[in-house]
């Protein structure tokens, strides 16, 4: 029989009380305690009986019996001199879950070591950072989560055993150059840096063309930057400081310099550069803010300030006269005209009020102020973005922006990038400010390259191929899905018409551009990161999608021509779908700030009420393997505004949220911590529960938190429980880190339902939270605000 390492969740006292008699009755082994869960060891067999009486049970590693001669698989290496060598691995893969053995001895955990001077190690716990492990670790500093139980700390010689003797230490291992150039894992369908594949051999010179590239490079702590910055100087290279903790230097692919570079202990991180590019392709009433051409909400952004940085602006546009608060010129100082034509368009998605098309071609927030960043060079390049993207958004900040849109990226393998970083430190140092990223249109249904293997089958759209920063955590990441449009544009052509290269097989070959609003964009970019966060997050029309034209843009830069109109035309891509979805959240906003009295609500709260609202997509493409809700293709589905915010288009509806970033009372302050809340509801509507929070900056999440709710009949609801990358196992669901939860009941039975959201591992607390409920709500209890 199977054992497992678990965690055990429970809601209520009489579930508490029924951990423990499970624990009395030696069911549950090895059991240490936190305030809303219990970690544990525990056969199979009696993961049923704990969910009978209400817990619901999280696997966090399978137990492997030790063999005669000792731990299976592995082999400890010892470094001495001072060497780095590579790591032997310390899990093996079992069904998509890290596996340990049993009772192994300090001397076994131990991977790798340096027994001269102190070095970055990764150390692996067997369960999560609980404040008693916390205290045990004593002033051994945990730096950064890499994904489940992986934290890379900093250890002296002597406290490599300190660490192995703990009895929740699993493995200690060298933080090694492969750790430092592995930004992307081929298992799952990612591509290695050429840097990475000569480390490991599997390219040769003249297999891999060789190019003096930027390199971002990070370091494990900021106090060691200066020393990387000499390193770099000593050897003729002139470095440039971005961050703290990070630069940028040019080097050449597969060089010497770049793996001894990668081989400096004190670096975390080395990853190519990859150029941004803009990413192009009855929007409104798909999103549900007007049906029929009649506003089904009262809010218009009024009182809001987007901010949108792309290629310029035709600010003499009809459509944005006396709405356009300021304008920065960073790629062509003094310039910011818009010969492009993609910056006046995307604003148009965003805010345009169609004043010359009578309405007809109207943004999400026709109220809302703009302020414009134009980034576009005097190269036709985006050469006015600053290396550090803090620069960008703090000069919006500044000017009174909180929702920004940015519709440009770097195809890069759906790697986690150091934009993605910036996004993330930004975010988690303004929980106000709600940055939107466009996806990517990088979205093909053939193999990238001649020997690669595709994960989608035959005639779908690959994945993954999020560009960066469309990886970020704390950002809103979004794909797009096509447009009702039947004429106009690239709407009666097929895919296979429009881009035979790309899309050469049938189905998605056959199938029109535009036309079903069931489909998601043959383009657009699809998750996961590359550490398997969901990612988009959502999806919203971007396809033949019509809005402002730029006077000085010409007309084949654009998919077609707006009917007898030339302050208009059309146009696609993941850059359309995106500032329509900022335009929205100004609405939601507005409608928090007017009918919440909620006057500075945070990004996580935006991003929850736009998720919460979602709705599922139901064309082949949208719900293709990996399938589950939300998935890679989709996210958690494409915006309806009926469903986000109160509304004539949703009778009934009703709102209840928690915004904890400025109430330290509502925040978590340690791992096991819970906060309850009770909702009474009624039937007329679904029930629809979204947990969103902006998470300290790094790759893996650092902090975890988990949304858990039942019902008067004891039925038990987990978030993301059915989401693409859940593993289910010994009747046990487990979920890939995402900082975003939902939970979705579309028949909920009448009466009290209650709420519990859990910090499941908290690195650096304090941790705020949104959760935002709707439906037939009754009533609520503090300190929940209702709208």
């Amino acid at each position: 029989m199977a054992k497992y390492r678990v965690k055990v969740f429970f809601m209520h006292e009489t579930e508490e009380a029924a951990a423990r008699a499970a624990e009395d009755e030696a069911r549950l082994t090895e059991a240490e305690w936190t305030e809303g869960y219990v970690i544990g060891v525990i056969d199979s067999k009696d993961v049923n009986r704990l969910a009978r009486d209400g817990l619901i049970v999280k696997p966090v590693e399978i137990i492997e019996p030790r063999s005669d001669s000792g731990p299976i698989g592995i082999q400890p290496t010892r470094v001495r001199g001072g060497g780095q060598a590579g790591a032997a691995p310390s899990l093996t893969r079992v069904r998509g879950l890290a596996s340990t053995i049993a009772g192994k001895s300090a001397d076994e955990k131990i991977l790798s070591e340096d027994a001269h001077r102190p070095q970055f190690y990764i150390i692996r716990l067997n369960g999560p950072l609980t404040e008693k492990r916390r205290s045990e670790l004593n002033d051994i500093q945990l730096i950064e989560r890499l994904s489940s139980n992986r934290y890379t700390c900093h250890l002296k010689a002597e406290e490599v055993r300190v660490c192995a003797a703990l009895p929740f230490v699993d493995s200690i291992q060298l933080y090694s150059e492969a750790d430092t150039l592995r930004v992307v894992d081929a298992d799952r369908g990612g591509r290695a840096t050429s840097a990475e594949r000569a480390f490991r051999g599997q390219g040769t010179v003249s297999e891999v063309p060789r190019f003096t590239l930027p390199h971002a490079v990070r370091v494990h702590r900021a106090e060691d930057l200066p020393r990387v910055e000499r390193w770099l100087t000593d050897r003729g290279f002139k470095p440039v400081v971005t961050h703290t903790d990070a630069l940028r230097v040019s080097l050449r692919q597969d060089s010497d310099d770049l793996i001894a570079l990668a081989r400096l202990p004190e670096v975390a991180v080395v990853e190519e550069l990859q150029p941004p590019r803009l990413l192009d392709r009855n929007a409104r009433e798909i999103l549900g803010i007007e049906r029929s051409s009649k506003p089904q909400h009262r809010y218009e952004g009024e009182g809001q300030i987007i901010g949108v940085a792309d290629t310029g602006i035709d600010d003499s546009h009809p459509d944005f006269k006396g709405r356009v608060v300021g304008i920065s010129t960073l790629g062509r100082p003094g310039d910011h005209s818009d010969p492009e034509g993609h910056g006046t368009h995307v604003a148009g998605c965003a805010l345009g009020n169609g004043v010359e098309s009578s309405g007809d071609v109207c943004g999400a927030a026709p109220k809302a102020r703009l302020f414009f960043q134009s980034i576009l060079d005097a190269n036709g390049g985006l050469g006015g973005l600053p290396h550090n993207l803090k620069m960008l958004f703090a000069e919006a900040y500044e000017k009174g922006v909180r929702i920004h849109n940015n519709s440009w990226g770097a195809f890069a393998y759906a790697r986690y990038s150091e934009m993605s970083l910036d996004v993330d430190r930004f975010v988690a140092a303004h929980p106000d400010m709600l940055i939107v990223i466009a996806a990517g249109n990088d979205g093909i249904a053939v193999p990238r390259e001649p020997t690669a293997e595709m994960n989608a089958r035959s005639g779908f759209v690959d994945w993954p191929s999020v560009a960066a920063p469309a990886t970020a955590k704390n950002g809103l990441t979004v794909g797009a899905s096509c447009n009702s449009r039947t004429s106009g544009g690239y709407a009666m052509l097929t895919w296979g018409e429009a881009w035979r290269e790309n899309y050469p097989k049938r189905p998605v070959a056959s199938q029109k551009v535009s036309g079903d609003p069931e489909r998601i964009a043959a383009f657009s970019s699809r998750g996961p990161s590359d550490d398997q966060r969901i990612k988009p997050d959502i999806v919203a029309p971007g396809t033949d999608i019509a809005s402002a034209k730029s006077r000085q843009a010409a007309l084949y830069k654009f998919w077609g021509a707006y009917p007898n109109n030339p302050l208009y035309a059309f146009m696609g891509g993941t850059s359309m779908a995106a500032p329509y979805v900022a335009g929205c959240a100004a609405l939601v906003r507005e409608c928090f700030q007017k009918e919440g009295k909620w006057a500075e609500p945070s990004a996580a709260l935006l991003k929850a009420a736009l998720i919460n609202g979602t709705r599922r997509i139901t064309g082949a493409c949208a719900v293709a393997p990996l399938e589950g809700e939300p998935n890679f293709h989709q996210g958690f589905g494409r915006i309806d505004m009926a469903a986000s915010i109160p509304g004539p288009a949703a009778p009934g509806l009703s709102l209840a949220f928690v915004d904890s970033w400025k109430t330290p009372a509502q925040m978590f302050q340690r791992t096991g911590q819970s906060f309850h809340y009770e909702i009474a509801v009624g039937d007329r509507l679904p029930l629809r529960i979204c947990l969103a929070w902006t998470d300290p900056p790094a790759r893996g999440l650092q902090n975890n938190l988990i949304l858990l709710a039942d019902n008067t009949a004891g039925e038990k609801f987990v978030g993301n429980s059915n989401a693409a990358t859940v593993l289910k196992i010994a009747g046990m669901k487990r979920n890939r880190d995402n900082n975003v939860q939902i939970v979705r009941i579309d028949k909920p039975k009448p009466g009290r339902h209650t709420i519990v959201v859990s910090a499941d591992t908290l690195l650096e607390p304090p941790q705020s939270f949104a959760l935002v409920v709707t439906g037939d709500l009754k009533s609520r209890s503090s300190p929940v605000s209702k709208l």
